[in-house]
């Protein structure tokens, strides 16, 4: 089993993995796929192995700016 320090994890991937999680990246992937589709998201997975969870507080509002009624 890897751990964070070990194999890919020591490279720097992690923090390219944590960069790219920011909150207004992970709403701009929904919304980038709903312009492409012409269609609105209506369910949205947060997948990875361990990422989501180093990541919660972004994830978390992320969340909350998908969920949010005009």
């Amino acid at each position: 089993m890897m751990s964070f320090g070990d194999g890919w994890w020591s490279g720097g991937s992690l923090l390219q993995v944590l960069r790219v999680s920011r909150v207004f990246s992970i709403v701009e992937q929904v919304l980038a796929i709903e312009d492409v589709f012409k269609r609105r998201v209506t369910n949205v997975v947060f997948m990875g192995i361990g990422e989501p969870m180093l990541n919660l507080k972004a994830v978390l509002e992320a969340h909350g700016c998908l969920n949010k009624v005009n």
